[in-house]
């Protein structure tokens, strides 16, 4: 019975070492993304004081093209039709998650409501 005991206990702890080792900690790590300038760029413009977010603004579709297939960000705010036409070709990783903008009515403040 001790023996299948400390068998067991030996399984968790490697398991759970294998397990911890794989994490990555990496604190150092900032959130890239890439915005065009424009309104989209007004829609993060709260993050730009964050210090673990790192934003690029590009002029034009042609940077978003290339970095939709690259995938070095972490983050790629990018017209609608252009990943879903990446998408559907298998040209990119990126999924859709959310729409920014429905329009160009905004309220921007930094003060909270």
């Amino acid at each position: 019975m001790k023996k299948v005991l400390s068998f067991v206990l030996f399984i968790v702890i490697a398991l759970s070492g294998v397990i911890l080792m794989s994490c990555d900690n990496d604190k150092d790590a900032k959130v890239r993304i890439m915005v065009p300038n424009g309104i989209t760029l007004i829609a993060v413009g709260g993050l730009y004081d964050n210090p673990d977010v790192e934003i690029e603004n590009v002029d034009g579709p042609d940077l978003l093209t290339t970095e939709l297939v690259k995938t070095d960000y972490d983050i790629i705010i990018a017209p609608l039709n252009l990943g879903a036409k990446l998408y559907n070709n298998n040209q990119t990783k990126f999924k859709l998650d959310a729409m920014i903008t429905f329009g160009n009515v905004y309220i921007v403040s930094k003060q909270g409501a």
